[in-house]
């Protein structure tokens, strides 16, 4: 993956910023070469340990940055874990308020974004939930007591008119004609359409909530929901922990791409134009790695995992300093509050021809439009057959619309107006981000198994362990697994895939009295050692 993703490396240093350049230089991955003809290995790939780069708080735009970068500094946590959850708040704040339009034309993102960190128990993700979080709860409570005397008259005026229409229910079964009875009918449709829906104080997000829950708080509250949470329970939920073990994420990968909502089940109806959903999770990496393999499977195929930005920090836990306090100072707190309330408060688009709320367009300069371009080819011509990222094509294809989410969110936070286009020093935040992202990407695929061949190379890679060989005969390892590879070509898949990683090399081809040559491959000794 050297040469390809190197040329990046080009863009990063025409796009400017060094915090920037760094991002494209540290996204670059590197793969293992194969041993030599001398028989010296290099560096091999284990599971479980691909090494991932830091999404730094200077990709944040203005406060945003600040605000991350004190708060890991104060509470001793992986910048990673800050900046990914910053950008989710501000999905939160901005969802179906704004789309990225990058030609102008009908094709455009809306902003809403997906992250999950994973990190152990003890990592302070509850924390960092807290303290990002906090100006979201203070927003709510605020409008919840700005609404409070609204929502009990409306609450008294569902009641009169509910017992109402129930008492002309009853005044038209005893109707002596049918003309009583008619005109009490058009009375009771008419107190029908008078009566006005309820009203519910503003929840911008939830946490621990059923898809059928997620369904109606959609459209309970202009079709714009969040999940944010510290324990990733809805992974559990979605994996199908209420449904007998089937996974349920049609209404989230509805409202991720603001696809209509229709469900007619039994007595439950919903009906939610152009919904939006947020996730910022912090989960447990063995809570994804614990899911079944079918449900699994189902979040890859169904595109579920693969809209989702993952950051794998490395742990800070033994590296802190217990004695340390750092506090966030009393005016950048106050900075960042006023920031996110700011966010919270804009309104969406007036389109006055269809009579209700729509998205503002923001469009792209002509540099920012050059870069991100440039950006897409080369994530496309990587994922061709044989490419580097050939095996991440379902999360890779999805990366250059995430980031004109990205940008977009970064337009706005940073003070853009609708009526600005996003400038190439945004789209350079934007893709500078997502290059280190595939990083991420990859060492949670790789953690959680989430893909056939990774799990068949796993397998395999196990075998050889316990083979505990310099070489290995292609014939026994599939003789040892023949019921789980009835093709030779799903082991081959396997065996490259540990090529990659430079656990393996082959194949070669053996000496026999007769027929075809076995095939052998030779084993990495460092690997087989745990050295490096």
């Amino acid at each position: 993956m050297t040469a390809a993703l190197t040329d990046m490396n080009d863009l990063a240093i025409a796009a400017g910023p060094e915090a920037v350049r760094k991002s494209l230089e540290a996204a670059t991955p590197t793969a293992p070469l194969p041993a030599d003809d001398g028989g010296r290995w290099n560096e091999y790939l284990p599971f479980n340990r691909i090494e991932t780069p830091e999404l730094s708080a200077d990709l944040l735009p203005g406060i945003f940055g600040e605000y991350a970068q004190a708060l890991s500094d104060g509470l001793q946590t992986p910048p990673t874990m800050a900046t990914l959850l910053t950008v989710s708040v501000l999905s939160l704040a901005l969802q179906r308020k704004f789309k990225v339009s990058p030609f102008g034309d009908d094709y455009s993102e809306p902003v809403c974004v997906w992250t999950a960190i994973l990190a152990d128990s003890g990592e302070r993700k509850s924390a960092v939930f807290i303290r990002l979080l906090k100006p979201v709860l203070l927003m709510e409570a605020k409008l919840a007591d700005r609404m409070r005397t609204e929502i009990i008259e409306r609450d008294t005026l569902r009641k009169i008119s509910r017992l109402r229409a129930e008492k002309l229910q009853g005044d038209a079964a005893k109707a002596d004609s049918a003309v009583r009875r008619g005109e009490i009918v058009r009375e009771i449709t008419e107190l029908s359409e008078q009566t006005l829906d309820e009203l519910r104080p503003p929840r911008f997000f939830t946490g621990d909530v059923t898809p059928e829950r997620l369904q109606a708080m959609l459209a309970e509250h202009d079709g714009r929901m969040a999940v944010m949470s510290d324990e990733g329970g809805i992974f559990a939920v979605l994996a199908g922990l209420y449904s007998g073990g089937e996974a349920v994420v049609d209404v989230a990968l509805q409202a991720y791409s603001g696809s209509s909502v229709r469900v007619d089940r039994g007595s439950r109806t919903a009906i939610i134009n152009r919904p939006t959903l947020t996730f910022g999770l912090g989960i447990q990496p063995g809570l994804l790695q614990d899911m079944a393999p079918a449900a699994k499977r189902k979040f890859r195929s169904s595109g579920m995992f693969a809209r989702f930005f993952f950051g794998l920090p490395a742990t800070r836990i033994g590296k802190r300093d217990m004695g340390r306090r750092v506090t966030i100072p009393v005016d950048l707190e106050a900075r960042y509050r006023g920031e996110v309330l700011r966010l919270l408060e804009l309104e969406a688009r007036t389109d006055v021809a269809a009579g209700e709320d729509d998205e503002h367009v923001l469009l792209l300069s002509d540099a920012a439009r050059e870069l991100w371009v440039k950006f897409a080819q080369k994530i496309e011509n990587e994922q061709a057959e044989g490419g580097p990222l050939e095996s991440m094509r379902d999360w890779c294809a999805k990366l250059p619309g995430g980031a004109l989410r990205v940008a977009g969110l970064f337009h706005v936070a940073g003070g853009g107006k609708a009526a600005e286009t996003i400038s190439e020093e945004t789209m350079k935040r934007a893709v500078g981000l997502c290059l280190r992202l595939i990083r991420h990407a990859q060492a949670v695929f790789d953690l959680i198994g989430a893909d056939a061949t990774t799990d068949d190379a796993r397998l395999c890679w196990r075998w050889i362990e316990r083979h505990g060989e310099a070489e290995f005969l292609r014939s026994e390892l599939h003789r040892a697994h023949h019921t789980r590879f009835d093709k030779i070509d799903r082991l081959i898949a396997a065996l490259e895939a540990l090529k990659t990683r430079n656990l393996i090399a082959g194949p070669y081809k053996g000496t026999g009295t007769g027929g075809r040559p076995p095939i052998y491959y030779a084993v990495n000794p460092l690997a087989m050692k745990g050295g490096v």
